[in-house]
C-alpha cells in the first residue's frame, strides 16, 4: 500500500529528544522530528489511516515510519491493552509526545522516548517506546514498531520535502521582494528627510554664527561699559574719601569754635554780673553821698563813672566778638550740613554705581556663558552636518542587495541530503543601514548635542 498517496493532514510535527539504543552501541541522545499525519476517508467502514514518521533534520536519508489503519489499531489495542478507540488514539499519541517534549530539559524527566533496535546502527526495524520513569521502576506506556524507509519511500519523502521547500522559497522570495521594495521606499523617504534635516541644520548653523557674532559684539560693549563703570566707581571712592577727610576737619574746627564760644559766653556772663554789682555799688554810693556830693563826692563819682564806662565798653566789645563768633559758628554748621548732605548723596551714588557695576558683571558673565553655549552649539551643528553629509555620500554609493537565486535542480539535494537552511537577511541588511542613522535626526527639531 502506498502510504504517500492521498491527501494527508499533518496534526503533529515537532523535534523531540530521543534516546537511541542499538546492538553493540552505547546509548545516545538525538534530536529527531516526529510527524503524525491523519488521512480521513469518506467511507463509513474505514474512517481513516494514521501515519507516524520519524526523521532527522541533519540526515535527510534517515526515515522510519509506521502506517496504522483501523484494523492494525485493533491488533495494537489488544497487544498493549489500550482502552481508547481509534478516533481518540491520535490525541493520546500527541499528548505523549508533548509530555516528552516538556520533560526533555529536565535532569530527571518523567516521560522519555526510547528508540531501540537489535540491528547495528539502526539498519533494521526499531521500537519507539514512550517510557515513564520513576524512582522504583520504568513503565512502558506505548510501543510502536517502526520500519526503515525503502529507497522509493525515501525518494518520495525527499521529493515531497523538496516541493514544500521550493514553495516556501518562492513565498519567501516574494516576501523578500516586497520587503526590499518597501525598504527602498523607506530609504528614499529617509534620504529625503535627511537632506531636509541637513538643510535645516545648515540654516541653523548660519543663524548660530550670526547670533554668535552678535553676542561677541554685545560682550565687547559690555566689557567697555564695565570698564567705564569701574573708572566711575574709583572716582567716586576718591571723592568720598576726600569728603570724609574734609568732614572730619570741619567737625574738629566746629568743636574748637564751640568751645571758644562757650568760654566767651561765660566771660560775658561774668562781666555782666560785675556790671550789675558795680551799678549797685554806684547807686548805693550815690545815695550815701547825695548830701555831700557837691562838696566831697565828685572825685569818687567820676572815678566810678569812668570804671563803669570802661566795663560797658569792654562788654560791648565782647558782645560784638561773641556775635561774630556765633555767626561764624552758624556758617560752619551750615557748611558742615551741606558737606554731610553731599557725602550722603555721594555715598548713595557710590552704592548705586556698585550695584550697576555688579549688574554689569552679571551681564558680562551671562553673555560669556551664552557665547560659550553658542560656540558649543555651532561646533555640534558642524559635526552633525559633516556626519549627515558622510551618511548621504555612503548611501548614494551603496549597492542594492541581490535577491537569493531559486534552486535549479533537486539532484544535489537527494545525493547530499536535505540540509538547506534559510537566512533571509537581505531586508535586514537594508533596514540595518537605515537604522544606522539616529532616529532623532529625522526631524528638524532634533537635539544636536547627541552627536558630539
Amino acid at each position: 500500500m502506498n502510504v504517500m498517496a492521498g491527501k494527508m493532514e499533518n496534526i503533529f510535527a515537532e523535534v523531540v529528544e530521543v534516546c537511541v539504543m542499538c546492538r553493540d552501541c552505547e546509548e545516545r541522545k538525538a534530536q529527531l522530528r516526529i510527524s503524525v499525519e491523519l488521512q480521513k476517508r469518506q467511507s463509513p467502514v474505514h474512517k481513516g489511516d494514521l501515519l507516524v514518521r520519524l526523521t532527522d533534520d541533519v540526515d535527510a536519508c534517515f526515515l522510519y515510519s509506521l502506517h496504522i489503519s483501523e484494523e492494525d489499531f485493533q491488533s495494537l489495542k489488544a497487544q498493549q491493552r489500550i482502552r481508547l478507540e481509534f478516533t481518540s488514539f491520535p490525541d493520546m499519541l500527541i499528548e505523549y509526545f508533548n509530555e516528552c517534549r516538556s520533560e526533555q530539559k529536565s535532569s530527571h524527566p518523567r516521560f522519555q522516548l526510547l528508540l531501540s533496535s537489535d540491528s547495528v546502527a539502526l539498519q533494521g526495524p526499531a521500537n519507539l517506546c514512550v517510557m515513564e520513569r520513576c524512582s522504583y521502576q520504568d513503565t512502558d506506556r506505548l510501543t510502536l514498531r517502526l520500519k526503515p524507509g525503502s529507497d522509493r519511500e525515501v525518494n518520495e519523502y525527499l521529493a515531497a520535502s523538496l516541493t514544500s521547500l521550493k514553495s516556501r522559497l518562492e513565498k519567501q522570495k516574494l516576501e523578500l521582494s516586497h520587503k526590499l521594495e518597501s525598504d527602498r521606499q523607506q530609504f528614499q523617504t529617509r534620504l529625503a528627510e535627511l537632506e531636509k534635516s541637513c538643510q535645516d541644520l545648515t540654516q541653523g548653523r548660519y543663524k548660530d554664527e550670526s547670533a554668535n557674532n552678535e553676542l561677541k559684539c554685545k560682550l565687547e560693549g559690555a566689557k567697555q561699559d564695565c570698564g567705564l563703570w569701574q573708572q566711575h566707581c574709583r572716582h567716586f571712592k576718591q571723592h568720598v574719601a576726600s569728603l570724609k577727610k574734609e568732614n572730619h576737619f570741619l567737625h574738629t574746627t566746629l568743636h574748637e569754635k564751640e568751645c571758644l564760644a562757650n568760654q566767651l559766653q561765660m566771660r560775658v556772663g561774668d562781666l555782666e554780673q560785675d556790671i550789675k554789682t558795680k551799678d549797685q555799688q554806684v547807686v548805693h554810693t550815690s545815695e550815701a553821698l547825695e548830701p555831700t556830693k557837691q562838696q566831697k563826692g565828685y572825685y569818687i563819682i567820676d572815678k566810678f563813672m569812668d570804671e563803669e564806662q570802661k566795663y560797658r565798653h569792654e562788654v560791648r566789645t565782647l558782645v560784638v566778638k561773641l556775635q561774630a563768633k556765633d555767626f561764624e559758628l552758624k556758617k560752619q554748621q551750615k557748611i558742615l550740613q551741606e558737606t554731610q548732605a553731599k557725602l550722603e548723596h555721594t555715598e548713595k551714588d557710590l552704592h548705586e554705581t556698585q550695584q550697576q557695576l555688579s549688574s554689569k558683571d552679571q551681564q558680562v558673565e551671562k553673555l560669556e556663558k551664552q557665547l560659550n553655549e553658542s560656540k558649543d552649539l555651532l561646533q555640534t551643528n558642524k559635526n552633525v552636518i559633516s556626519w549627515l553629509n558622510r551618511q548621504l555620500h555612503e548611501k548614494q554609493i551603496a549597492e542594492m542587495p541581490h535577491l537569493p537565486e531559486p534552486l535549479e535542480s533537486a539532484s544535489a539535494l537527494s545525493s547530499a541530503g536535505l540540509q538547506t537552511q534559510f537566512y533571509p537577511q537581505t531586508s535586514k541588511a537594508a533596514s540595518s543601514d537605515l537604522d544606522a542613522v539616529p532616529k532623532h535626526t529625522q526631524s528638524a527639531g532634533l537635539d544636536p548635542k547627541c552627536f558630539r
